[in-house]
């Protein structure tokens, strides 16, 4: 972590059961990661960055009937594995788990959709890759917001004993960079300018007749005040 940084990690849950219904539950602001640090901004310019790094979920879903895992087998490619898990999607009921994204107060975006079935048992989701991103991180920026809901798609939505446990972690940056600071030094105020010409200009007559008196050693040197044309404030010689 570079000197002018500062670097965290933090993760956060959310559970989603019938009684949440099917509206947008927000599960993430990144904004909250930055609040404590908002201080420091009236002495730095404050660069933010913010990565999600895993987003996983705990599925149980007893209400919906029990679908069978795909028969999947070495030898087949890609496109053979793909069509025998849309067969058991197609042939057993399921739901969606949709995300969405907004900025601040904004309104919210359809990032994608997670068809979720009933195992017979929980099973573990990792939903970063693919359906929020093709990369190893989700980059996100410092106002966004991260928010689920719950799709029917002709099975029900969300029953009795059901549960959607989200968990994720993300890893946020602040890079600091000093603002510019203004500092008056040796500069003489208006006020102490016009003060001293007024005690210059009561003093010439003085000045004049001196400076037609021969000097002697005994002789004081006088001040004088000297007002550069090219300063604003006074100085003396």
């Amino acid at each position: 972590m570079a000197q002018n940084q500062i670097e965290n990690t933090k993760t956060f849950r959310r559970s989603i059961t019938s009684v949440d219904g099917t509206g947008i539950i927000e599960i993430l602001n990144c904004a909250d990661a930055f609040a404590e640090y908002a201080n420091l901004s009236t002495s730095y310019y404050l660069g933010k960055s913010f990565y999600l790094e895993a987003l996983s979920g705990a599925i149980y879903l007893p209400s919906l009937q029990k679908a069978p895992f795909p028969e999947i087998f070495p030898e087949m490619n890609s496109a053979e594995k793909i069509a025998a898990m849309l067969e058991i999607e197609e042939a057993y009921p399921f739901l969606g788990l949709r995300f969405h994204a907004r900025k601040g107060a904004g309104t919210w975006s359809t990032l994608a959709t997670a068809r979720l079935q009933n195992k017979g048992r929980e099973t573990s989701i990792p939903f970063v890759i693919p359906y929020l991103t093709i990369n190893q991180l989700k980059l996100l920026s410092p106002d966004d917001r991260l928010g689920v809901s719950i799709i029917n798609y002709g099975s029900g939505v969300l029953g009795a004993g059901d549960y959607i446990n989200l968990e994720g972690d993300f890893r946020f940056e602040i890079d600091l960079i000093p603002k510019p600071t203004t500092r008056t030094v040796g500069i003489a105020t208006h006020t102490e300018w016009i003060s001293e010409r007024h005690r210059f200009v009561s003093e010439l007559p003085t000045l004049i007749e001196l400076s037609s008196t021969p000097r002697t050693p005994a002789m004081l040197t006088f001040g004088l005040l000297a007002i550069p044309a090219s300063r604003s404030g006074a100085e003396f010689i």
